[in-house]
This record gives C-alpha cells, structure tokens and sequence, in this order.
C-alpha cells in the first residue's frame, strides 16, 4: 500500500494554473469505501488494478481534492498522451537481468509491475525479449471496490459429491489432448495450424455433449477466437465460474520460428487439456452454477483472448465469482507441490485451495502473488476473483522452445492439478443453503442442538432468531417438508448411525 503521507513525484503539487485541466496518470489507493466513492465522483479513469490500488488518469485540477481527503496517489505521468504507455510485466521466466533497462516506475506496489512510456518499435523488442505489455488508455475497467469474500471448506454431503467428481478424472485423457495438441507441430496465433486446432478443441467440447459451444470471436491484428463451452447450473444459473486456459503457443528466437513450429505441449496443451478433462465430467454432473470453460487465444500476444472475455462478462453485468486459469502444469520433475497465485482479494480462495489439495489431489499448495502474465489478470482487472495454478518447478528447458514437448511431461501429477481443479469449482459451485444440510442452527456444525432446533420448529416454537429457511436445510430426507422423519433421520446421523446416506436438503430455498 502507497504510505498515508501524500508522494508526489518530482513535484510537490501540480497546479491547475500550470497544467491547466490537462489530464495526469497517477496511482491511487483506495483504502475504503469512503475514498472510493469521492474517487468515483472525481471521475477518474481506471486503467488498471491490483485489489484496490488504481493506475488512472485524473484531471490535474482535481488533484486538490485527493490531497485534502488524505487519499494516497503518486503521479506518474504528467503527459499520459505523448507517447504509448505500458504497464510492463516479466512473463513467466524472463531474465531478471532485462529488467535493468526499465524506468524505475513500479506500479500498483507490485515488484513486477512497472510503467513506462515506450514507442511502437521499442514496446514490441521488450515483448520478444520476455514481456509482457498491458496498453495503458486503450481498456478501461471497472471503478469497483473489492472486499475478500468469505470462504468455508466444504462439509456434509458436499465432501462426497466432491470426491464423486475429482474420480472421474482419467489421466489417459489428460494425456491423449496433449498429444493431439502437441500434433498440430504449431498453434502460433498467425500460422496455418491455429484454425484447425481451434476446430479441433471446439468438437471435443461438443462430443461431451454440451450444447452451448462457440468461438468468441475478438481482433488483435487479426481475427482470432476463444473457444467457449458453457454447462449451465441447476440452481443458481446466473452465477458463473469460468475455467480456462490458452490454447496458442510460440517460441522465441528459435529456427525454424513458431509459424512452422510451437509444440506448446506444457505451455500450454496442459493447462488446455485440464480444461477440456473438467468440462467432460462437468457435461454430465452440471454444478448449481453455471461453468463456463475457455481455451483462450492469443495469450502469447499478451493475454489478448483473456481481456477480450473478461472485458465483455464485465460489460455485459455476468456475476462471475471464480475464474480459474491454468498454464503450465505438467512438467516432469513436479510431484506434490503445486503454486497457487492470487491477489489480496482472491487470497480466501487460494486458502480454500490450499485446503483442499492435500485431501483430493495429494498436492501441497504454494501460495504466491500472481502477476500479469496469464489469463487469471484480465479477470482481476475486472473485479472478479482468480487465481492461477501453475507447476511449482518451472519449465525453464522448454519455456517458448522447440523443446516443450511431451516427453518432459509427468502426466500423473498434471491429473493431480486437474483434480484441484476440480474440486476448487465444486466447492465453490454451492449455494449458501445447501452449505451444509441439516445445519438447521446455522452454526457451521450438525448437532444434537440441530435436532433440538428441527423438534422446536416442528412444533412451532422456533425459540428465536432463524438466520436460515429451517425448510431447506431441515428437510434432510427431501421430502418437500419437515416431518418427525427428519428429526429421526438427523438424530441417527448425529449418533453416527447414518445408514447408506446423508443429509440432503430439498434445494428449494435456492430458486429463489
């Protein structure tokens, strides 16, 4: 976070007599939600975000008012128009050594995040040397404020339904996308391969049987494609989790070029097959929320396919409450570790993550700070919650070579990602009611005490607050009501004589 005394850079105050209401780039921190809401009235013009810190343009005139509210910013540019400005990330491995030559602008207190105002030519070295270049005042986003949600690990009959899913990932599927990936010898956005491998992702989605499959088309120097595959949700349609990962590779500075040959089998056929391997099981056991799965274009020409999506969810109001991106996850010398990136306000999700990889995928979760260099950034630019699975050892051998091939792949600890994958979308995918069933109380735990609060119910004598429908949770042999069938069902349950079954709630309190 920027420091509560007011940074100026270069000078301590810009007059408007001197700049006149010319606009200024600046970095500001929105601590809460009362400087947001002077923000939002300023009319600042967001460019780009991590959590509530903002790289936006401000009428130099109005710079005042920051300063007399106490609200943090710095200039960072006082002529945002001269010239092309980026905020400029290193990608996944990009010699640290190259980052030397950057102006010592680092934004959104990030390590890794810096601006600078470079031209055409200059911009597009950077990207072959190992950047990646985000446009400054081209994409708005959204002036939103973002609070860390709260996250629960899932419980009762959740666990089951969850194991239910992660075993039907099959690694022998994971395996036979790669290969017929890898097969296509290149996937480079502007060669010849791209169509038919587009083509290619496109029919697997469908042979699942899902019936909305479709290229979203967007234009990046040239007309390109995401490919999308939505199973919509048996309870709560509305709210989306969208998975993905990118589908094009390339290579750098390797004969013969990446029009002629990318394999991309790690980079990212895995993080491509993972999401093809979800959507199989998904077609057939939808979750109540609709999952939208994509294979990304255009990420190696930074993350171009990505902001285009995002950007229109955004625009067209989708509530998405998780999107999760998967890039390179199956190089060979990984076994149980698996990096979890995320930002401040993902940061309960990447816990959740953490949680749930020892217990279905036999995986330790690393959590870091992402970065601007995959697909979860565009989604954070636009307020939703992301976070990036990725190898923890990275593919330094095969980054963008000629050698990211198959061969280097250990297929067994990329269906252990997949599986955290999975089971990271089924916890998530779970209305509130259906949290844990036969929580009558709502105290997180089932309890004789819930059995108490159901006989209490039964009989009309509720015995105070109720922070939940009693129906939905209570009805635990979903019968469509709440009888002494219930109260029989959860005390055996309490005292561990359960039977062949579990709680199970109606879900009629989640149409609404």
């Amino acid at each position: 976070m920027l420091s509560k005394k007011l940074i100026l850079t270069g000078l301590v105050l810009i007059l408007p007599t001197v700049l006149g209401a010319a606009p200024v780039l600046i970095e500001v921190d929105l601590e809460n939600r009362a400087s947001f809401r002077l923000a939002k009235s300023l009319g600042i013009s967001p460019w780009a975000r991590w959590d509530n810190a903002f790289l936006a343009e401000i009428d130099s005139d109005k710079l005042a008012f920051l300063t007399e509210s106490h609200i943090p910013y710095r200039i960072i540019s006082g002529n945002p128009k001269s010239q092309p400005g980026y905020i400029i990330s290193p990608e996944l491995k990009a010699p640290v050594a190259l980052t030397s030559g950057l102006s010592d602008k680092k934004v959104l207190s990030r390590p890794d995040l810096w601006f600078d105002q470079r031209s055409d030519k200059e911009a597009e070295s950077l990207h072959h040397q190992g950047f990646i270049l985000y446009p400054v005042g081209d994409r708005p986003i959204p002036l939103t404020y973002l609070e860390r949600p709260k996250v629960v690990f899932p419980s009762g009959g959740q666990l089951d339904t969850i194991q239910y899913l992660v075993d039907q990932i099959v690694t022998d599927s994971l395996s036979s996308y790669v290969l017929r990936l890898e097969d296509f010898v290149t996937r480079y956005s502007y060669s010849d391969s791209v169509a038919p491998a587009r083509q290619w992702i496109l029919d697997k989605f469908s042979s699942f049987g899902i019936d909305s499959v479709y290229l979203d088309h967007f234009y990046w120097n040239s007309d390109q494609w995401n490919v999308v595959a939505t199973v919509p949700g048996t309870a709560e349609p509305d709210r989306t989790i969208v998975v993905g990962g990118h589908y094009d590779s390339v290579t750098y500075n390797q004969a013969p070029g990446p029009a002629d040959f990318a394999p991309g089998a790690d980079d990212n056929g895995s993080g491509t097959a993972a999401t093809l391997e979800l959507a199989r099981i998904i077609s057939s056991n939808p979750l109540p929320y609709t999952v939208v799965f994509i294979a990304f274009g255009q990420e190696e020409q930074g993350l171009r396919g990505g902001y285009a999506y995002a950007a229109q969810a955004a625009s067209n109001g989708d509530d998405i409450r998780f999107m999760l991106n998967m890039d390179m996850i199956a190089y060979k010398p990984n076994d149980t570790q698996v990096k979890l990136l995320h930002n401040a306000t993902s940061e309960p999700v990447a816990d959740l993550m953490d949680s749930l990889a020892a217990v279905y995928a036999g995986l330790d979760g690393v959590k870091g700070s992402a970065a601007a260099n995959s697909d979860h950034w565009p989604f954070m630019q636009q307020g939703y919650l992301s976070v990036f699975a990725h190898e923890y050892v990275f593919n330094s051998q095969g980054w963008h070579k000629n050698t990211d091939l198959s061969d280097s792949m250990n297929f067994d600890y990329m269906t252990k990602v997949t599986k955290l994958g999975m089971a990271t979308i089924a916890a998530l995918s779970q209305p509130n009611c259906l949290a844990l069933p036969g929580d009558v109380n709502g105290n997180t735990q089932i309890s004789l005490e819930d059995v108490i609060h159901t006989v209490n119910f039964l009989f009309n004598k509720p015995g105070g607050p109720w922070t939940i429908d009693p129906v939905c949770r209570g009805d635990v042999n979903a019968n469509g009501a709440i009888t002494l069938g219930d109260i029989i069902f959860l005390a055996n349950y309490v005292l561990g004589k359960p039977g062949d079954w579990a709680p199970y709630s109606s879900g009629d309190c989640c149409l609404n």
